[in-house]
């Protein structure tokens, strides 16, 4: 039973970090500018919209920012972990043989060495 919870969290973890790097290189400038965008819509809806330029606007603009990549962070680590799932319970239905009869058995895909025959 260990053997097989390893096969799954392993390929969820590295689906996170793939995920964040996927993160790093196509989510983080689209959350920025989409959550500015928020922050600017939501600016405007409460203090009037031609913005001024105030302290409480910037406020209002920073923290879309920092919600929009927070949001985006998120939803690429979650798809990443959820691929790295699915692609570690498939290889553990896969190779479910193997890991129930151990690597020892007629099962394996390792070959038996030839002992003087």
């Amino acid at each position: 039973m260990k053997a097989k919870s390893r096969i799954t969290i392993l390929p969820t973890l590295i689906g996170s970090g793939v995920g964040f790097v996927s993160f790093l290189v196509f989510g983080a400038l689209h959350g920025v500018v989409y959550g500015g965008y928020m922050g600017l819509i939501m600016a405007g809806a409460l203090l009037g919209t031609p913005v001024e330029p105030g302290i409480l606007s910037r406020i209002l603009i920073g923290g879309g920012m920092v919600l929009g990549v927070v949001v985006t962070l998120f939803f690429f680590l979650v798809v990443g972990a959820l691929v790295g799932t699915v692609i570690g319970y498939a290889y553990s239905l896969f190779f479910k043989k193997v890991i129930e009869h151990g690597p020892e058995s007629e099962m394996s895909v390792q070959p038996k060495p030839d002992l003087g025959k």
